[in-house]
């Protein structure tokens, strides 16, 4: 096995929460508080180059404390709230336990080997907690796990449990480094959580969307359906598609006629597409078009054979893969020049969406009032032989390293 040990998809499954901590019994105290010695301790664990320009940069230490602090809010907000007893909690805090133990053994036993026969056997006398792994972290998957990833993530996830147990018969559990990083994770774990639930409260369903359209009628899709079709009726009355187009077009081709200029089949939305080369030149859809963007009228100006794809000199990279493509590309693919009248149906859930993210960033700034965290303003980080300052932190350090507390902005 590699001595550093690459856990593949296992660790892919874990929703990217970084490092985390034992399963030890903690309270609200715990995050109430940042000192000087946890920030150096838990520096101290990152890779040299970050560690050296930290040192060098006050803005990237304050921006670190920063950091931590509103992860420590949010870490005692979700205690506040349970989470460190729900199944994502305990079950995550598991995997992360060992997988923080592992790397830890790992970093400190370069030397050290682990063996098919080690992992067969540690699979073998622990079988339902692999099991019961597997199926918490592939519990929102579409498919089942095959034969063949079963097999791999057998192996990742033997060796990754032989490694902690090793770590932990070493007494890392009881290592200061270890205990930090511990502890920070622990805080981290909770405030994804907490981040989670509240964008979940404010989450746009059905019913939030009902109750917009019963104030908001003119957003019901049905009712812009109706006055696409309205439009369509003052074209069949001797109105330009041109004039209305600009008139009510709701992007870009408003003020341009509607021209959506020459696109190929794959470019454009799928029903918006499949209408639009149903048609011939001239023509205009005699009832509304709905795309996942709203509603559409289409008229269609052109069509034309697709151009030919460039050709790449051979021995380029990429020519063999533009050879392959050539040759099975459809020599009778068209293209069509058409252009749109075009009303959003996405109205109501923008303003929903827009409402939701203001809802989650007064939660969560209250949740920094609610639950203060005391803090060091600055802290100390020794490296040997340090250099005068040579430019700004590269991204993430600081951030606590390899840490990512993951924030209601963000995608999941």
């Amino acid at each position: 096995m590699n001595k550093h040990f690459i856990l593949k998809s296992f660790l892919a499954a874990t929703v990217a929460l970084s490092l985390c901590a034992s399963a030890c019994q903690f309270g609200k105290k715990e995050f109430a508080a940042l000192t000087e010695a946890d920030l150096t301790a838990f520096a101290e664990t990152m890779p040299d180059q970050q560690k050296r320009q930290l040192a060098q940069n006050p803005q990237g230490r304050k921006g670190m404390i920063d950091q931590f602090k509103k992860m420590f809010a949010f870490a005692q907000a979700g205690l506040a709230e349970g989470l460190d007893k729900s199944d994502d909690y305990t079950n995550s805090l598991r995997l992360e336990s060992a997988k923080v133990l592992a790397q830890e053994h790992g970093k400190r036993n370069e030397g050290f080997q682990v063996s098919k026969a080690d992992i067969d056997g540690y699979v073998a006398a622990h079988q339902k907690d692999f099991d019961s792994d597997v199926a918490f972290f592939t519990r929102n998957a579409k498919e089942k796990p095959t034969g063949d990833q079963l097999e791999s993530l057998k192996a990742s996830w033997g060796e990754l449990m032989f490694r902690a147990d090793k770590g932990r018969q070493t007494g890392l559990e009881k290592d200061l480094a270890v205990q930090i990083q511990l502890k920070m994770m622990r805080g981290n774990l909770l405030a994804n959580l907490y981040s989670r639930k509240v964008e979940e409260k404010f989450k746009t369903g059905d019913k939030e969307l009902q109750d917009y359209y019963a104030q908001h009628p003119e957003a019901d899709p049905d009712k812009i359906k109706q006055r696409v079709g309205d439009l369509l009726a003052r074209i069949k009355k001797g109105e330009t598609f041109e004039k209305i187009a600009d008139e009510v077009n709701e992007d870009g081709t408003k003020g341009r006629g509607g021209d959506l200029d020459w696109f190929g089949k794959g470019t454009m939305d799928p029903d918006f597409e499949k209408a639009a080369y149903a048609m011939q030149t001239g023509q205009i859809s005699q009832e509304p078009v709905k795309s996942s963007f709203g509603y559409h009228l289409i008229k269609v100006e052109g069509r034309r054979k697709a151009a030919a794809k460039p050709a790449v000199p051979p021995g380029t990279p990429g020519s063999s893969l533009n050879e392959i493509a050539n040759k099975n590309s459809d020599p009778n693919a068209e293209e069509v020049h058409a252009k749109h009248i075009y009303l959003s149906t996405k109205k109501a859930e923008d303003e929903l969406s827009n409402q939701g993210q203001q809802n989650i960033k007064r939660v969560m700034e209250d949740a920094t009032l609610k639950f203060p965290v005391v803090a060091p303003e600055d802290f100390k980080l020794t490296v040997a032989g340090l250099r005068p300052p040579s430019g700004p932190l590269p991204p993430g350090a600081g951030q606590g390293g390899s840490m990512k507390m993951i924030t209601p902005n963000e995608s999941k």
